[in-house]
């Protein structure tokens, strides 16, 4: 129960913070903050494709990306892929970074906003007729394609999967500008598996689909309002009739408050009132 209460407070503050303001390469988006230090040795990369070189300039990137705080800054993403730019010589090297990346997001689910942020930064890189985009997409839907096998398996690494699928849909943007409606299905569908779960409710699952909801709601209905107009009905019937604990009611409460008020950030007095009142289950004085 701690855990989910502080993750509760930090998922808040991580996922509905203003993204940086990401360019699509290059480096004229680059503001001074405390970036990531820059990996050394990298001036090799780019030389006869040996196996060596490419190998140790991934490895800077590995470094580099776990050097990061969860607040990545816009230095941090021009860093990134300027060693990016330089280290990936065909399209196995692009293929695995995008896997590092993916890979790294789904060992850790507070990751994913700064995931996010990293690939739509990377997202117009090419190699050999490789696209990062289209990398990363891949291993995506490889996921959405075994999701209920992953729930089964491990809850958290489900959870994982769903974060980065919306921190993707609410950051990364086509060369038109418009949001990836290639993920707007898949959304769904994981949102609504874990709505349309009979039994014992998981207060983690059913905390991190309201976090989401309140972050990317708006956008997702705008592009689909009727499957959002479903899904907010099974969410008011599990409210209503499935015995849910009272932290369950507390958290899909909120989220139905906020769908409400049409997706606007909730006043900080009613924010107050549901952390009282969720400090008070947690403490076990509301049941």
């Amino acid at each position: 129960m701690a855990a989910s209460s502080r993750g509760r407070g930090r998922g808040r503050g991580l996922l509905q913070r203003d993204p940086p303001i990401v360019g699509q390469g290059g480096d004229s988006d680059a503001k001074t903050s405390k970036p990531a230090k820059p990996a050394q040795n990298v001036d090799g990369a780019a030389g006869d494709g040996g196996g060596g070189s490419g190998g140790n300039s991934l490895k800077d990137m590995e470094d580099m990306m776990s050097s990061l705080a969860l607040d990545i800054s816009d230095q941090d993403l021009t860093n990134i892929y300027q060693l990016a730019e330089t280290s990936l010589k065909d399209d196995k090297d692009l293929k695995a970074l995008a896997v590092m990346i993916y890979t790294k997001c789904m060992n850790d689910r507070e990751f994913a906003k700064s995931g996010a942020c990293i690939c739509y930064k990377l997202s117009t890189l090419e190699a050999k007729g490789a696209k990062f985009r289209s990398a990363l997409l891949s291993l995506v839907q490889n996921d959405f394609t075994v999701r209920e096998e992953i729930r089964t398996n491990s809850k958290s690494k489900y959870l994982s999967f769903l974060t980065l699928m919306c921190q993707l849909y609410g950051t990364m943007k086509t060369a038109s500008g418009e949001t990836l409606r290639v993920l707007v299905g898949p959304l769904y569908d994981c949102l609504e598996l874990i709505v349309n779960t009979q039994g014992a409710d998981d207060d983690d699952e059913l905390e991190c689909l309201s976090l989401q909801l309140q972050t990317i709601g708006k956008e997702l209905e705008g592009h689909d309002k009727a499957r959002m107009t479903k899904l907010l009905e099974k969410i008011r019937t599990k409210i209503i009739r499935d015995g849910c604990s009272a932290q369950t009611r507390c958290t899909l409460l909120e989220l139905v408050e906020c769908y409400c008020r049409g997706w606007r950030q909730i006043p900080n007095d009613v924010t107050r009132f549901y952390c009282d009142t969720m400090a008070d289950i947690l403490a076990g004085m509301v049941i």
